[in-house]
């Protein structure tokens, strides 16, 4: 058994989460550490709340509260949704509540200033004459400098790549939509060039998506940019001794992720802090993100903890996935384009939302949410087809076997046949869920591939029931259906744990399956076991679907 650490981005509460956001790294992420557990890895899953993003700030000026009280309200609707999710996080940490944060930012910004590795420097910044304030971040938008798509201040979300602001094409006010001025502005950077060897040789050992790898070696190749890592601004952890300046909260994290690690090695009593996660060879540390932010948590923290601690083990996998849509168009509050979490949580059966996102995430590629095509899959995939063999079988264990599972008796070259395709879906399954790769649309489909097969091979061998003499091979025949149950019960658990349990009972197992291990050889089911209610509904909730015909109100 190994530590492992999964980590997601902190959300930002600038409002609640969304569909599209559910499908990124908080799903992917429970899915992995459930998977995990299953192979007996002590695992965590730490996430938190990006308490001091100019994003906050910026909702709150627009509903007339303030950025604390903001952030308050909207990290309280986030978790709720996350709990409606059934994404269990082991530790959300809140920087305004987290013992250790504010000290540990500021102890890391102190040291490296002091070695010189942040420098100070007076630059010709953007400014908006009209609202008299810097911009940067949330309060500007215009045109990637590198691929000229729209984007915010700092970050693109097209190509993932950062920009200093002042290098937008078109720069305007995000608040009154005045064209940016410039104006001469002190900040401190971190030059990130002279870890350029050590990020190279992580590029070469770690574990990563193709879009990071692939980002994080052209940046390289470019040439590592300088980042500015305060800014004058009225929200945020300020910098001790500068007046009206504040650390980018981007900076801010990367030490806030090693703060919220002691937090949680103190609340599971584990001797030697953060160093015991983030040193130690025997913990997996695995992150992941979004691809717009693949430049920060792949480069720039790597870079920070670089400067900082040569002995910090950076993450062993960074896995993003892409932009997910609805109806084709990027979620969008403004436009009341967007279906929130927790609207459709409210109304669907949690597995069938989960093993939707996974069925159809963003992985490699920006993939698009239809409530008419979730109807459709859900109806044709679970209802129909994984819900429809069950009751068969299960009609024909109670009607031929009083409910009791048979044991194998003679087999056909048939049974053999299937018998190997359970054992290799077991095998792709795992893959599926490995870091090295992850993927929950493979798995979904493996997911489903199981009910066909089992179905297919019920339809094939339910002959035998006819023929008196061969009740040895029909008994075969519904041990091993029986099998294929209990083996996608444990195979889903990670996508679909509401689901996998009642099946897992079901099937008359008593061990819980939150501590049953990931099935390396196949299990059947004990001949003598009592099968009982198979015949369930084993997704409720699903017929008020359609009262999500349409997106649902943004919030205000």
């Amino acid at each position: 058994m190994k530590k492992v650490l999964v980590l997601a981005p902190p959300p930002t509460p600038n409002g609640d989460l969304h569909v599209g956001h559910l499908s990124g790294p908080y799903l992917r992420a429970d899915i992995y550490a459930r998977y995990s557990r299953m192979l007996g890895n002590e695992t965590y899953y730490l996430c938190g709340i990006d308490e001091h993003q100019s994003y906050v700030a910026l909702k709150g000026r627009q509903i007339g509260l303030g950025p604390q009280e903001t952030a308050d309200r909207f990290a309280a609707e986030i978790e709720q949704t996350l709990s409606a999710a059934h994404i269990q996080i082991d530790l959300i940490a809140r920087p305004s509540r987290l013992p250790h944060h504010r000290a540990l930012v500021e102890k890391l910004f102190h040291q490296l200033h002091r070695e010189g590795r942040i420098v100070e420097r007076e630059e010709s910044c953007l400014f908006c004459n009209t609202c008299q304030m810097y911009l940067f971040e949330a309060y500007v938008r215009g045109f990637c400098p590198h691929c000229d798509e729209p984007s915010g201040g700092n970050s693109c979300e097209a190509c993932g790549r950062p920009n200093d602001c002042r290098d937008l094409r078109r720069p305007v006010c995000n608040i009154c939509g005045t064209r940016a001025n410039f104006q001469n502005v002190m900040r401190s950077y971190l030059p990130l060039s002279p870890y350029e060897k050590q990020l190279q040789e992580y590029l070469e050992t770690a574990t990563m998506s193709s879009n990071v790898r692939s980002l994080c070696e052209q940046m390289i190749k470019d040439g590592l940019p300088e980042v500015a890592v305060t800014h004058p601004a009225n929200w945020g952890l300020s910098v001790p001794g500068s007046s009206g300046q504040k650390i980018y909260v981007w900076f801010e994290m990367a030490a806030g992720l090693l703060a919220a690690t002691q937090a949680l090695s103190e609340a599971i009593d584990e001797p030697g802090g953060w160093e015991r996660f983030w040193k130690s060879t025997d913990v997996e540390i695995v992150k992941f993100l979004g691809f717009d932010n693949t430049f920060f948590y792949s480069l720039f923290f790597s870079a920070i903890f670089q400067a900082w601690d040569r002995e910090i083990r950076l993450p062993q996998a960074l896995l993003a996935n892409e932009f997910y849509r609805l109806d084709g168009l990027k979620f969008s509050t403004s436009r009341n384009h967007a279906i929130w979490g927790s609207e459709l949580l409210r109304d669907q059966n949690v597995d069938l939302v989960r093993f939707y996102l996974s069925y159809t995430g963003p992985e490699t590629e920006q993939t698009s949410f239809t409530l008419a095509e979730y109807e459709q899959a859900v109806r044709r995939e679970l209802l129909d087809g994984v819900q429809g063999w069950l009751h068969q079988l299960g009609s024909a264990v109670s009607n031929e076997y009083s409910g009791i599972a048979p044991s194998p008796g003679v087999w056909t070259e048939t049974m053999h046949s299937f018998y190997g395709r359970l054992n290799d879906i077991v095998r792709k399954t795992g893959v599926g869920y490995s870091a090295k790769e992850f993927s929950t649309q493979r798995v979904a489909r493996l997911l489903l591939d199981l009910a066909r097969e089992a179905r297919f091979f019920s339809h094939s061998e339910g002959h035998w029931k006819r023929v008196s003499d061969r009740r040895l091979t029909r008994n075969t025949a519904i041990a091993l259906e029986l099998l294929a149950a209990k083996t996608l019960a444990l195979l889903s658990a990670p996508i679909m744990p509401g689901f996998a349990a009642r099946l897992w009972q079901d099937l008359g197992q008593t061990k819980s399956l939150q501590i049953q291990s990931w099935p390396h050889d196949l299990e059947w089911v004990r001949p003598g076991t009592l099968i009982s209610n198979l015949n369930r509904n084993y997704f409720d909730k699903y017929e008020d679907v359609k009262s999500l015909s349409r997106p649902v109100a943004a919030h205000t």
